[in-house]
């Protein structure tokens, strides 16, 4: 499903699959994601102020910011090319952190 730009807010996603979504842009904001497929998502943060997005895909950690979507190893080599150590890069590495101790405190599909 596309839902660039989709606004989510106080949606009500219980036992919704968001495998292969895209969420660019999309607020989810308040947005009942309980039962939904393992997704993590932060406050935001970067430049441009947007939430990451962080959900298990089989083995892989998958991310989405922005119209970034793609590994959360790709997103730690992106953010490091784009922000080198500043503090978008901070709040970044920071977000990838507690995403990374989510879900290695959840067990795999």
């Amino acid at each position: 499903a596309n839902l660039r730009g989709a606004d989510l807010s106080w949606s009500y996603l219980r036992w919704a699959s968001l495998i292969g979504a895209n969420l660019c842009g999309a607020d989810v904001s308040f947005a009942d994601l309980a039962e939904a497929q393992g997704v993590w998502q932060s406050r935001p943060i970067g430049s441009r102020n947007v939430r990451l997005a962080v959900w298990r895909k089989g083995n892989k950690l998958m991310a989405n910011t922005g119209c970034f979507s793609n590994t959360i190893e790709e997103l730690e080599k992106a953010v490091q090319k784009k922000h080198g150590n500043n503090e978008h890069a901070q709040d970044y590495h920071e977000a990838i952190e507690q995403a990374k101790a989510h879900f290695a405190n959840q067990p795999q599909p």
